[in-house]
């Protein structure tokens, strides 16, 4: 997806927030890749090794209902954070019992909380795919943010690196799924993006 004309990082994290709301996707499975398309023969044998979110599967817990600690409803009925920040409602949208929350902190900066809802505890792990100011950089030097892409009743979670290069903004990908309160690695990064 290439968004806001190509503009600086901090005019695509704005934009990313506008266009996916609060910035946590729970979007269907992948059907096609953002890049171009590989020959048929190739696509048929990578669709059959992409993981999917029914391969990682996790039951409902009836009580994910506690509200994140820090987390405001507005009497107009919008959520806010301990910073003031608009977010989206805390209601379980990963491995059955979590909230998958995205926050903003300025200009190029974003974190994410993952807060178990039988509970309320934050859960630290996820803090790897958080960006402050300055963002994170590649291996090979590229500033980046991280979209994460989750489903209610999975454990599977897909990191998705927007990377602004010289010439333009480039999706790197990566796979992983929860085990215990640990984010583990099942894909190596791809150098395009699925649509999910």
């Amino acid at each position: 997806m290439i968004c806001c004309d190509g503009r600086a990082l901090r005019a695509w994290n704005l934009c990313l927030l506008l266009l996916t709301g609060a910035g946590v996707s729970h979007a269907r499975q992948p059907t096609s890749s953002t890049s171009t398309n590989p020959p048929a023969s190739q696509a048929s044998q990578t669709a059959s090794r992409t993981p999917r979110f029914d391969q990682h599967a996790a039951a409902r817990d009836a009580r994910a209902t506690k509200v994140p600690s820090g987390y405001k409803r507005e009497p107009n009925g919008t959520w806010r954070d301990d910073l003031g920040k608009l977010v989206e409602e805390p209601t379980m949208n990963f491995a059955g019992k979590y909230h998958l929350g995205l926050h903003s902190c300025g200009a190029g900066c974003r974190y994410y909380t993952l807060t178990d809802l039988t509970t309320g505890v934050n859960l630290p792990e996820i803090d790897m795919f958080s960006a402050t100011e300055p963002p994170p950089r590649t291996k090979d030097g590229h500033p980046y943010i991280t979209r994460l892409i989750g489903r209610p009743e999975s454990r599977m979670l897909v990191a998705q690196y927007l990377i602004e290069t010289e010439s333009g903004e480039k999706c790197r990908e990566r796979i992983f799924v929860m085990e215990g309160a640990k984010f583990i690695p099942i894909t190596a990064t791809s150098d395009q993006c699925g649509s999910w």
